[in-house]
């Protein structure tokens, strides 16, 4: 597998801190899930979290610049 180990660490790294930041309280426990399967050259990477999700407000905006 070729790849660009900085740059993965650098978007799985924001993935993890965004969850535990937005998707927690400060007393509450949070569970976010790593998955990794490899097959032949590509890699799939998958990362969800059970916190409290978005509104519709911010869901709606999830994809502009």
């Amino acid at each position: 597998m070729r790849s660009y180990p900085e740059a993965l660490i650098q978007v799985l790294s924001r993935l993890v801190s965004n969850a535990g930041f937005h998707g927690y309280g400060p007393e509450s426990p949070g569970e976010i899930i790593i998955n990794i399967q490899q097959s032949g050259k590509l890699v799939r990477v998958e990362v969800s979290d059970k916190g409290i999700g978005m509104d519709r407000e911010t869901l709606a905006r999830i994809y502009d610049p």
